[in-house]
């Protein structure tokens, strides 16, 4: 039984502070829901490369022992890890590896589906930082900083417009190997 407090004029005293919370009865339907999502894995986990290159690639056309002159964009580079995409080099080439971010903000409108604020959420952009500013590697291919950032970040208004005067929407930028 609570006690009941009276003022000095002898009514009765109000509480004092917030009213303790009371349990919120969830529905079973939004039970299961909730537990079929949290086995569930992030939407904007890395996709597993398949095509992972077993072999490290030992072609290269100017090692790391050799004082470079002038770049030739034909060549490769051991020291910068650069090599060429042509129709006849690399064709084991993926671009998907270096867009994943943007796949994500395509596919879900955000770049990461963490919680703001928590751990996995902040390593996620650390990362993401640290890619733009020193580059990222994927079997042996090497993206600057600069393009990295371009290609996942950056976006170009389009140049398909419908209707004149509509204004255009923004895209992001085409990875292109010719």
């Amino acid at each position: 039984m609570t006690e009941i407090k009276y003022n000095k004029d002898g009514s009765i005293a109000k509480k004092r502070g917030r009213p303790k919370k009371q349990p919120i009865e969830v529905p079973q339907e939004v039970k299961e829901i909730i537990e079929k999502v949290q086995n569930e894995t992030p939407v904007n986990e890395e996709p597993v490369i398949k095509e992972v290159i077993e072999e490290p690639f030992t072609g290269w056309d100017v090692p790391k022992t050799e004082h470079i002159k002038r770049f030739d964009k034909r060549l490769s580079y051991e020291l910068t890890g650069y090599k060429p995409i042509t129709a006849t080099k690399s064709l084991d080439f993926r671009p998907e590896w270096f867009t994943v971010a943007r796949d994500t903000f395509i596919r879900t409108g955000k770049y990461c589906a963490y919680p703001f604020g928590s751990k996995i959420y902040n390593e996620f952009w650390n990362e993401e930082y640290r890619r733009c500013r020193e580059g990222y590697t994927v079997n042996g291919y090497t993206l600057t900083g600069p393009n990295y950032y371009y290609l996942n970040y950056y976006q170009l208004p389009d140049i398909d417009v419908e209707k004149a005067g509509s204004g255009r929407l923004a895209v992001f930028p085409k990875f292109l190997v010719f």
